[in-house]
């Protein structure tokens, strides 16, 4: 099993999570996919590399998960999901 890893962020970030775990209007960026040679070219190929920013649109317990980023929403099921380590993003202040 292979692991692809976003640069490592600041001291004291949060754990990463699985993204099969985060609750809708939930806004997170992915940074390890979790799998091999061929989980990696399908998430990739659907534009979920690290670093990308997503919000999780629609999430069940059971269903799959669908997220959007930069305009496009992607229904991932349940098994890519939680192999897509993410962190939430800070919510910006005024």
């Amino acid at each position: 099993m292979s692991d692809t890893t976003a640069p490592s962020g600041e001291a004291g970030a949060p754990a990463p999570t699985a993204l099969a775990d985060i609750k809708s209007g939930t806004r997170v960026t992915v940074v390890s996919l979790n799998g091999g040679d061929g989980f990696r070219d399908k998430v990739i190929s659907l534009g979920l590399i690290p670093g990308t920013s997503l919000r999780v649109r629609s999430y069940s317990r059971s269903g799959p998960l669908v997220v959007q980023m930069e305009g496009s929403r992607v229904a991932l099921g349940r098994d890519l999901a939680t192999r897509i380590m993410v962190v939430p993003e800070l919510e910006k202040t005024n």
